[in-house]
């Protein structure tokens, strides 16, 4: 499982480990070629990937067996990489705009922990 605070290094770990359908041996692999759609990694793609012709090129390789399964794994991790450190710096953003968030540092705000704010007002209810 990927959350939305992984970063790059848990990202790739996990997509690494991320399940495979393709052939027992890379030799067997590359003559008859996998099926993309039981692949983890590409049903990442398919969903953060923006440039359709490049997925279309990734899943032909991959069903002539040109591209296997750890291109596949690199290349989904390094999107879903880039989609989250976006996530990160937007949710960085939201958060300097709060007033509870305004004194933390940025290692507490992407903690997996829930913040905790102090004080009067709309976030009293959050304690």
């Amino acid at each position: 499982m990927i959350l939305l605070t992984d970063d790059r290094k848990a990202v790739s770990k996990t997509l690494k480990r991320a399940y495979s359908g393709r052939a027992a041996t890379l030799e067997e692999f590359r003559e008859k070629g996998g099926c993309p759609e039981v692949e983890v990694p590409f049903a990442y793609l398919k969903h953060f990937l923006e440039d359709d012709g490049e997925l279309a090129a990734i899943e032909e390789g991959f069903r002539k067996g040109t591209v296997h399964s750890g291109i596949m794994k690199q290349r989904a991790a390094e999107v879903v990489s880039e989609f989250l450190e976006f996530q990160h710096k937007r949710a960085l953003k939201m958060m300097s705009t709060t007033t509870c968030a305004k004194d933390l540092s940025c290692d507490q705000r992407l903690r997996r922990e829930p913040l905790t704010c102090f004080g009067s007002g709309a976030h009293s209810s959050l304690r």
